[in-house]
């Protein structure tokens, strides 16, 4: 992300279209955490031509809040928190992913806070957010180094498989390790 966009919250980052919204909601796959009074809906999707690393969207019911205007308040100072703060998000993605993270920030009290609290919930979810997201890069990192396939600075064919793929195949090659007897040359 570049420095001039850094503080900026434009119309590519907001997630508009009616078929994300429902891969966030409906599709399965995606994960939840909250942090009260917001509630964290995430998950990834393939990232298609000019779409941004991360989008969001900001949910407030009229079950919380019947007049509009508490509810227009309250998405106001969520999309501001995410606006100074998103660097963190974007800093933990790998920059070379081909996936766009998708989050939903939903209101779940009834009562009005004040700006500098709702940010820093919505500061400590990005925060476990990005926590989760070096976690899986480690996981991924780690699984392809037990399989072999990352040696270094040498890239082997299996440096390519997405981690995904990869944990299956490891679970294949290694139980044909254990099937496969090799004679021991100091034992005889």
């Amino acid at each position: 992300m570049s420095a001039s966009a850094a503080h900026t919250f434009g119309k590519k980052e907001r997630i508009c279209s009616r078929k994300l919204i429902d891969k966030l909601f409906n599709e399965g796959g995606s994960r939840a955490m909250a942090a009260f009074p917001v509630r964290l809906v995430y998950t990834r999707c393939p990232r298609e031509a000019g779409q941004p690393a991360v989008q969001m969207l900001v949910s407030v019911p009229k079950k919380c809040f019947k007049r509009a205007v508490k509810r227009n308040r309250v998405k106001r100072q969520v999309r501001e928190a995410f606006r100074l703060n998103k660097q963190i998000v974007y800093n933990s993605l790998p920059a070379d992913s081909d996936t766009t993270l998708l989050l939903a920030f939903i209101w779940i009290d009834n009562q009005l806070y004040d700006t500098a609290v709702v940010e820093q919930k919505v500061v400590n979810l990005m925060q476990r957010l990005a926590e989760k997201a070096m976690r899986q890069g480690q996981h991924r990192l780690s699984a392809a180094h037990q399989q072999g396939s990352w040696q270094g600075d040498t890239q082997s064919p299996l440096a390519s498989v997405h981690a995904a793929d990869a944990a299956p195949l490891a679970d294949k090659v290694m139980d044909a390790a254990d099937s496969s007897t090799v004679a021991d040359p100091s034992n005889p």
